[in-house]
C-alpha cells in the first residue's frame, strides 16, 4: 500500500537528535516518518544512510512506499553495517559496506569519506536499539560520542532512530546524554491528545450538556448533584440529632 506524501520540516535538524517512540504495531512506520520529514527538506543536498536495521534494498523498498520521488533517493548513499555479517552478496555502488556491525572503525572512516562539505548532509542512523544488541553499552556510548563529535566538526546533523522502553533506563538516560536533542514521539502524541482534549472541553456550552449532546459530562453534573444532596441531608440530620 503506497502511503500518503509526507511534508518536511522547515527547521533542519541541528547537531544530534535521539528519535523515540514506545513499541507498538506502528513503531517502525512512525520512526521512518520522523526521518523522512528531515529528509525530504529540499536544502538537503546528501543523506548518508547507516543501515544497522534493515539493509539498502529493504530501506529503498520501505521509503518507496511513501512515494519518495527518485531525486530524493539519488541523494541517499548507504553505509551497510549487516550484510557482509549476514553473506548477502555486496554489490550497490551507493553503498560503504563495513565487515561487522561493530567496525567503528570503518563506519566512522566512511562517514568522513562520504561527507561533501559543498553542500547540506544529513546523517540518519539506522537504528540504535539494533545497535545495542551487537555491542556492550559503554563501547557503543563511546563510540557515539566519537560519531557525535565528527559529525559537529563538520556541522553535520546527525538522527538517531530509537524505541524507548526496550533496554533499562538507565541505558536509555546514558544514550540520550550523549545527544543535543531528544524527541519522544509517543509523548508528542500524548500532549497532543491532552490539548485537543482540553480545547473540546472548553468548547461545550451548557445547551449541549443539557441535550446531551456530551452526555459525559452531563452524567458527571448528576453525580456531583446527588453527592451534594447526601451531604446536605447528612448535615441536617446530624443537627437535628444534636438538637435532641
Amino acid at each position: 500500500m503506497v502511503e500518503p506524501i509526507l511534508e518536511y520540516e522547515n527547521e533542519l535538524p541541528v547537531g544530534s537528535t535521539l528519535i523515540l517512540t514506545a513499541t507498538t504495531t506502528h513503531t517502525e512506520k512512525e520512526l521512518y516518518k520522523a526521518a523522512l520529514k528531515a529528509v525530504l527538506n529540499p536544502k538537503i543536498g546528501q543523506i548518508i544512510w547507516i543501515c544497522y536495521h534493515k539493509v539498502p534494498n529493504d530501506v529503498i523498498e520501505y521509503l518507496a512506499e511513501y512515494n519518495v520521488s527518485q531525486e530524493t533517493f539519488d541523494k541517499i548513499q548507504y553505509i551497510d553495517m549487516m550484510s557482509n555479517m549476514l553473506g548477502l552478496e555486496q554489490q550497490s555502488d551507493k553503498t560503504c559496506y563495513c565487515s561487522t556491525p561493530t567496525d567503528y572503525n570503518c563506519l566512522l572512516r566512511n562517514v568522513e569519506q562520504l561527507i561533501n562539505n559543498d553542500q547540506k548532509n544529513l546523517i540518519i542512523f539506522d537504528n540504535i536499539n539494533a545497535l545495542l544488541s551487537y555491542d556492550m553499552v559503554e563501547r557503543m556510548i563511546r563510540f557515539i560520542r566519537n560519531l557525535n563529535g565528527l559529525l559537529s566538526n563538520n556541522k553535520c546533523p546527525i538522527i538517531y532512530l530509537g524505541i524507548t522502553g526496550a533496554t533499562n533506563h538507565e541505558i536509555e538516560i546514558s544514550i540520550s546524554a550523549t545527544m543535543d536533542n531528544v524527541n519522544n514521539l509517543q509523548k508528542n502524541i500524548v500532549e497532543t491528545t491532552k490539548v485537543e482534549s482540553w480545547k473540546q472541553l472548553k468548547k461545550v456550552s451548557w445547551v449541549d450538556v443539557f441535550s446531551l449532546n456530551s452526555p459525559m459530562i452531563f452524567l458527571l453534573i448528576i453525580v456531583m448533584l446527588l453527592i451534594n444532596i447526601f451531604l446536605l441531608i447528612t448535615l441536617f440530620a446530624i443537627v437535628f440529632l444534636f438538637k435532641i
